[in-house]
């Protein structure tokens, strides 16, 4: 017999042979959930390391721990109430059609939802999928029921073409991004090229790491006054020098490549007012008015 360890976990005995026995035969994905977030606490693992082993959540492994004591370990096996798995009938043969349908000519679109239906009939959380697949969690839980109301097939019917967020030319966009040391700049640009080509705000957040609130910014900055806007538009900070006093600014340190971060921290406040940090300034001089350094020396990008 070997009793689950941790902090605050009365159990029952379990022994570990029936436990690896019952995960062998088990082929239910929600089932195997919790059986292999079981054994790892019996191993020692912490209620987290369960849960992330599990691919779930540490309250979920609380909740099923809580079963386990007061029904013993193999009423886990049962569905239990508010988890009932989201059933596709002949899941196995289901999966076995995606197989043979992602061998075939698909779009994109097709493919993305055949492969996200296959992940989650073999376990894995909608939630999870979705990220993987750059979509929405509910966009996979409507493919779900579709495959469980009208099949499988009915994933690849032809839908009217999405409509652009944006006329761009992504090709030049993703150009100019390699060509920027700036590195906020490229990042924005690569998000206009993303929402070009058709894919969802969700979507280029994700592929560019950045927060769907900012892309709708960079999107409303590119249709005002495309990628200039961009340039110039603020990332997660106001600025508080205006394009007028940037080009002030700029023309001192082209008048003075050569001047130390604390000569132009003086000069700012001095002309406008504003005191800045030396990483706050050059933040501004590099990553907003497009200077670099060579040597001692900062010049124009």
């Amino acid at each position: 017999m070997t009793r689950l360890r941790g902090p605050k976990t009365k159990l029952p005995a379990i022994p570990a042979k029936e436990l690896q026995e019952a995960l062998a035969r088990e082929q239910r994905p929600y089932v195997r959930k919790r059986l292999i977030a079981l054994r790892a606490l019996m191993v020692g693992a912490t209620r987290a390391e369960a849960a992330l082993r599990a691919n779930s959540n540490a309250d979920t492994v609380d909740g099923w721990l809580r079963m386990a004591r007061r029904s013993g370990w193999r009423a886990l096996m049962r569905v239990l109430p508010g988890t009932k798995p989201r059933k596709v009938k002949d899941a196995a043969q289901v999966r076995a059609q995606i197989q043979t349908l992602l061998t075939g000519a698909l779009d994109a679109s097709e493919r993305v939802r055949l492969l996200a239906v296959d992940q989650v009939l073999a376990g894995a959380s909608i939630t999870a999928t979705a990220r993987q697949m750059g979509n929405a969690p509910a966009s996979v839980g409507r493919w779900l029921r579709i495959v469980r109301r009208v099949g499988v097939t009915s994933l690849l019917t032809k839908k009217r073409p999405r409509e652009r967020r944006v006329e761009a030319d992504a090709a030049a966009l993703r150009a100019l991004a390699a060509g920027t040391r700036n590195r906020r700049y490229a990042k924005a640009l690569r998000a206009i090229a993303h929402l070009a080509e058709g894919e969802t705000v969700w979507a280029t957040a994700i592929k560019v790491d950045a927060a769907q609130q900012t892309i709708e910014r960079r999107l409303e900055d590119f249709r005002k006054g495309g990628t200039q806007v961009l340039m110039h538009s603020p990332y997660g900070h106001q600025r508080r020098l205006s394009p007028a006093q940037m080009a002030e600014l700029a023309e001192v340190i082209r008048t003075k490549p050569g001047i130390s971060a604390r000569a132009l921290i003086a000069a700012v406040k001095q002309r406008f007012g504003f005191e800045y940090t030396d990483g706050g300034l050059m933040r501004l001089v590099k990553e907003d008015m497009g200077f670099r350094h060579k040597g001692k020396q900062l010049i124009r990008n």
